[in-house]
This record gives C-alpha cells, sequence and structure tokens, in this order.
C-alpha cells in the first residue's frame, strides 16, 4: 500500500486478510452455523466500508465501474435463489410439478426443498461478499501481492496438517470436521472433493505469483549471473516451487479425481493464455510452461484404474483364553504371540486386541506380498511355536483379512459403531445374516449395526 492510504483502507485491508485465512474453517465445517458466522463476519467488513465511504474517508476503485456488468450478473444470480424460495410454486413448468407430485414433495414455492435452498443463498452470498471486498480493499498490485501469498500460506499449512494426519493416521478435527479418513486427505473440509477445489484455487494464486515473478536472465557479469542463480535458489521463488509441491502432494493425497483434472485442464488453459497475451516471453516462463503441458501429457497417458488392486496380505490369528481377564490376556498370549508374528520375513506391521476370554492378533504384509504364501508362513510359525502356548489358550485360528473384517465384529464397541463409514451401511447391513449364520456376530451385536447404519 501507499503512504497515502487512509488508515481505514489499510485496518479494513488486515481485516479482510484475516478473515481469507480464517474462511476455509466455517465453509469447510459445512455447519449453517459457522457459515453463518463467516458471513456476518464480511459484511460487518463491507458495511465499514461503506460507512467509511459516505462518510467521505474512502472512495470506490476504479475496479468497482469497470466490473458492473459481472456485478449485475451476480445480483441477478442472487436475486434468482431468493425467488425459488418466495415465488409460488404455480409459476413452475407442469413437467416439474408433476415431478414433485410423484416425488411426493409438497412445496409452496418454486424449490423442492427450502433449507437447501437457503444454505445455497448463503454460500452464494458469501462468495459475493468475498468478490466485492476483494474489489474494494485490494486496488493496487501490491495489495493483491498480499492476498495471493495470504492463500498459498493458508494452502500450504492445510496441505501439511493434511498430509501428516494421513500418513500417521492421527485423528485431528477443527470444528468438528475430521483432517483426514483413513487414506484420504479432507483438509478442514467434509468434503474431499471441496477440499481439493480449495487447494486448486491456492496452487492458481501461487502460480500466478510464480509467473510475474518470471525474470529475463542474469546476463553481464559472472557476479551478477551468480547472484542471479543463487536468488533463484534460495529465494522467494524456490519457497514458492516447494510450497507448491506440498500442495500438489495434498492435492494426490485427496484422491479428488474432479480436483486433479480440474487442476492440470486449468494450467493448460493458463499456460495457452500466457503463450498468447504475455509479449517477450522470458526462456524461465516457456520451461514453466512446457513442464505444464508435459504434467497434462503424462495424466492422459497414464493408464488408471477406478479401484485398483494392490495386494497388502493381512491375516488373523483369533484365539479364546476362557476365564482370563483381558490384562492376563494381553500380557500371556497377545505379546508373546505379537513378538512371534513379527520374525515372519516379510511383515510390516502386527496389531493386537484383547478382551476377557479372547485375543486376536492382526499380521499385516508388505505391499506385494502374496496372500498364500503369507498364511502358509503365518501357519509355520504358529505350529513350530505351539509348546510356548499358555496352558488353558485355545488352538489359535488362522483367517485371512477379507471384507468384513473392515470393523471388528466380536469386540465392537459405541466407540467402533459410530465410526463405521456411511459408504458401507448397505454393505454392512446386507451381509449381517451372514454372519449371523455363521456364527461370526451374535444378535446383540447386529441390532447395534443394524442402529447404527440406519
Amino acid at each position: 500500500m501507499h503512504e497515502t492510504t487512509p488508515l481505514l483502507q489499510r485496518v479494513l485491508f488486515w481485516l479482510f486478510i484475516a478473515w481469507v485465512v480464517w474462511l476455509p474453517l466455517p465453509i469447510g465445517s459445512n455447519r449453517p452455523l459457522w457459515v453463518g458466522i463467516a458471513l456476518a463476519a464480511g459484511m460487518a467488513i463491507l458495511a465499514l466500508w461503506l460507512c467509511g465511504w459516505i462518510a467521505g474517508h474512502l472512495s470506490a476503485p476504479r475496479a468497482v465501474r469497470r466490473t458492473r456488468w459481472p456485478l449485475a450478473v451476480m445480483a441477478l444470480f442472487l436475486a434468482w435463489q431468493l425467488g425459488q424460495m418466495y415465488l409460488p410454486g404455480a409459476l413452475a413448468s407442469e413437467w416439474v410439478q408433476n415431478a414433485y407430485q410423484q416425488a411426493g414433495v409438497q412445496s409452496h414455492s418454486l424449490t423442492a426443498d427450502a433449507s437447501e435452498s437457503a444454505a445455497a443463498l448463503r454460500h452464494s452470498v458469501l462468495a459475493a461478499t468475498a468478490f466485492l471486498l476483494t474489489l474494494l480493499l485490494v486496488p493496487g498490485l501490491r495489495d493483491l501481492h498480499r492476498l495471493l501469498w495470504t492463500l498459498v500460506w493458508v494452502g500450504v499449512v492445510m496441505a501439511v496438517v493434511a498430509g501428516i494426519t494421513v500418513m500417521e493416521g492421527a485423528n485431528v478435527r477443527i470444528l468438528g470436521v475430521a483432517m483426514s479418513s483413513g487414506s484420504v486427505a479432507s483438509g478442514s473440509f467434509i468434503n474431499r472433493n471441496h477440499f481439493a477445489n480449495y487447494l486448486v484455487l491456492a496452487l492458481s494464486a501461487g502460480i500466478g505469483l510464480l509467473i510475474s515473478m518470471q525474470t529475463r536472465g542474469h546476463g553481464g557479469h559472472w557476479r551478477a549471473r551468480l547472484r542471479g542463480w543463487a536468488a533463484t535458489l534460495l529465494g522467494p521463488k524456490a519457497r514458492l516451487r516447494v510450497f507448491l509441491g506440498l500442495m500438489v502432494v495434498s492435492l494426490v493425497l485427496t484422491r479428488s479425481r474432479m480436483g486433479n483434472t480440474s487442476f492440470f485442464l486449468s494450467l493448460l488453459v493458463a499456460g495457452a493464455l500466457a503463450l498468447v497475451l504475455i509479449r517477450g516471453r522470458s526462456r524461465p516462463l516457456m520451461l514453466l510452461i512446457a513442464s505444464l503441458a508435459l504434467g497434462i501429457l503424462g495424466l492422459l497417458v497414464t493408464p488408471r484404474q477406478e479401484d485398483p488392486q494392490i495386494s497388502v496380505p493381512m491375516v488373523d490369528v483369533f484365539f479364546h483364553y476362557p476365564g482370563a481377564s483381558s490384562e492376563q490376556v494381553a500380557s500371556l498370549a497377545v505379546d508373546p504371540l505379537e513378538r512371534m508374528m513379527s520374525e515372519i520375513p516379510g511383515v510390516k506391521h502386527v496389531y493386537s486386541a484383547s478382551q476377557r476370554g479372547m485375543g486376536m492378533v492382526t499380521v499385516e504384509f508388505d505391499v506385494g506380498e502374496v496372500m498364500e504364501p503369507s498364511l502358509v508362513k503365518t501357519y509355520d510359525k504358529l505350529m513350530s511355536n505351539m509348546d510356548k502356548v499358555p496352558p488353558g489358550v485355545s488352538e489359535p485360528l488362522v483367517k485371512p483379512k477379507g471384507e468384513f473384517d473392515e470393523v471388528k465384529w466380536w469386540s465392537l464397541d459405541d466407540e467402533t459403531v459410530n465410526r463405521v463409514p456411511a459408504g458401507q451401511a448397505r454393505f454392512i447391513r446386507d451381509g449381517i445374516p451372514r454372519l449371523i449364520a455363521a456364527g461370526l456376530m451374535d444378535q446383540v451385536t447386529a441390532d447395534r449395526l443394524l442402529a447404527a447404519t440406519g
């Protein structure tokens, strides 16, 4: 900002930056209360600017006058959303009314679901508020750089936290939203696709900054060239490249086809526009665009599968220890069995669970190991050490870990039931009768699972 910038303008700009930093949390939570609070905060900043403008302390930037047609289109779109909630349903076409009747929907307005329409309107008003604040409070190139760097920093922090939670399996929650789900990164967003879209936004801001930093090269004396190369390796551009790399890694961890595809396609369009519109294109810019084109080509030619089959054998070893407490099961049977299973070649991890009268050890083998040889190795290890089994412990039952073992049926507690993935609810309900018939589940556990999965 220039020194002549009014104090109120500077204060409102930094309030806007703080709002941008905080915005992914309430939007990602997808909860009406937090979205409403975020909208109220943005409207408060806009109201302060209007008060300053009415008092004569602030003036509208030229960007507002230049964007009067996009602002008019945005206003019409908001009016249409509002009209769907309050215009009478009789205005809808006949086939829409027939569709409502067939679906059993009773609505006195154009929308079939007033609550969902209200939620969509809140998000639209929030986006319009962000657009207006950007026009009003970011008039200069320096302020624009600060805003873009803010988006990059927020994207990097969320990408790093989400990546760490995926790799470590940690359960980190922000505003009640888990930063990851299994091997999928979702950041502060409930929907992984929304997180991927936010990373695409941050990546676009970073790539724009990177293009604006491109120079024509380091000519002249060798000292000048050396200083230029050092600045390239250690300066802001180097840090920005690292940040972009971290966000791309997290984007891949979202497993979002929509986010990854939109990212590479947007890079292709941006590169094509840069080639057409930028005059005096420098060699670094050409290299950047060429690398983007190669990345898109690699995305197109790389074979993909909807559900790739990766061999990661896992074997469960069950046993009964009648009359023993969970502590005795753990110390006398489970711990020695864990150490024994860890000695098998090709084993990556060993997990265990103990409860009164029974225990289980899960053996996870390295990626690429085959299930049948892994089972043979597990059997051989158990049979060769049967003399070490404590008195009273039954003969171990070895079973390959299958789909039903995603949830430990025999030791479900309230926390486990609450963590049943929504996408597996139908699969679980369909499999319960077979588990009961096979004697792998009792009726009490079945009733709790049916209640948890709806």
